[in-house]
């Protein structure tokens, strides 16, 4: 839950590692809410800021950056403000959108429609701006917003080479009063897209409430259950340690020494970049999780260089990556790995103990739910399956386990030398 002003000493250029000029364009309550990101080698925009949050991936690369500069030596920024409006996020399962057709979860975390059959999630809200989290990947097809029965506009939500959350919304400034908000999948996509899925993140809206309080990050987790050993490491660091939580998705630890850094553009994250590429200082974190990550790069070595890089002597990492898990956040899941992958992908770290976890049925339970088998056969057979897989646990040994776990873990550290 670390705080803007704090993260801004620990960031750096994810290109070249040189210091980065902060270029403010907006504050609120004496914090940094928006601004500019300038490597001081090259002078090029590196990233933003928005909503106190820093962003190397997901920003408009075409911004001016002299004309901002300009407009800054002329005294036309940064704006300063005392106070705002409440932006609320209202997350894909609030009772408040209403589904209609054939929208299903997925993940737990969406919902996704295939578009046609009269599909369409709708909120009547107040409020005076809105955007839409939809995501962009190799499988997604097109879909309309459309504003109180009046203005509309269509997206294609297909992209080769991202599968993150992206913001839509329609170009005309809303008058404060009620709007009906309508997202409809048409069940269309362009040649080069896989499918025509519509996956729906939430609903970000500007409500009429004013705020004059210090922005305060939420302490929520709508991901992965941190690792109970990563929690006790961390509890036995000092005030002042760094905490990375690398790649962390939707989640925020209620700890001031913790950053979230993710690909994917989560509400709950920090600072938005690429996991090749960390934008960190050198020797920074005296703690690094890296969970369910490692998986989803192209190259994980050169990830696992990074986090190497960005650990402190004396430092500490815990990891976590897929085994026999099938395939998941398609199209990004390139290497699964055994207990000697994951030792030889950290070996620049003093290994402390390594090892494996997830039993055969729960396993077994995720590879079949990927599949058509349980509609085929019926939920009934399959739970009797399931109970005698789980009575065959027990009788699966630590030794064993190794051959078939649902993931490996890696427990390291960075000796000062």
């Amino acid at each position: 839950m670390m705080d803007i002003n704090k993260i801004l000493t620990l960031i750096c250029c994810p290109e070249c590692l040189a210091p980065l000029d902060v270029v403010p364009t907006e504050f609120f309550m004496g914090d940094i809410k928006g601004g500019l990101l300038k490597c001081s080698k090259t002078g090029r925009l590196a990233g933003v800021i928005e909503n106190y949050k820093v962003d190397f991936l997901h920003f408009d690369k075409t911004i001016d950056l002299m004309a901002v500069e300009g407009r800054i030596s002329k005294g036309e920024l940064p704006i300063e403000r005392d106070w705002e409006f409440e932006v609320e996020n209202i997350p894909f399962n609030d009772p408040r959108i209403r589904y209609t057709g054939q929208w299903k979860p997925l993940e737990g975390k969406y919902y996704y429609s295939e578009g046609g059959n009269n599909d369409r999630a709708s909120i009547e809200i107040e409020c005076s701006n809105f955007h839409v989290s939809m995501f962009n990947h190799n499988w997604s097809g097109k879909a309309v917003i459309r504003i109180d029965n009046r203005l509309e506009r269509e997206f294609d939500l297909y992209s080769p080479d991202k599968f993150c959350l992206s913001s839509y919304t329609v170009d005309e400034e809303l008058p404060f009063g009620k709007h009906l908000i309508e997202i409809i999948p048409l069940g269309r996509k362009n040649s080069e897209a896989a499918s025509t899925q519509v996956i729906l993140g939430g609903i970000e809206v500007t409500t009429g409430r004013v705020v004059r309080d210090r922005y305060k990050r939420k302490v929520e987790n709508k991901g992965n259950p941190y690792p109970a050993d990563f929690l006790e490491i961390a509890g036995k660091l000092p005030e002042d340690a760094l905490i990375l939580d690398c790649s962390g998705g939707n989640r925020q630890l209620g700890d001031d020494r913790y950053l979230n850094f993710e690909y994917m553009k989560f509400e709950l994250s920090d600072v938005y970049g690429d996991g090749h590429t960390l934008p960190f200082k050198d020797n920074t974190f005296d703690l690094v999780l890296s969970q369910a990550v490692m998986e989803h790069l192209y190259n994980p070595f050169k990830g696992a260089d990074e986090i190497y890089r960005v650990t402190k002597p004396g430092g500490i990492l815990w990891a976590e990556i897929a085994f026999m898990q099938p395939l998941h956040a398609v199209p990004y899941h390139f290497f699964n790995s055994t207990i000697w992958g994951i030792e030889e992908l950290f070996k620049k770290f003093r290994k402390v103990d390594s090892g494996c976890f997830g039993n055969l049925s729960g396993t077994f339970d995720w590879m079949m739910r990927t599949t058509s088998i349980i509609k085929n056969v019926g939920e009934e057979r399959y739970l009797k399956l399931m109970e005698t897989l789980r009575e065959f646990d027990g009788y699966v040994s630590e030794d064993e386990l190794k051959n078939i776990a649902s993931g490996v873990k890696f427990h390291g550290i960075k000796d000062p030398s």
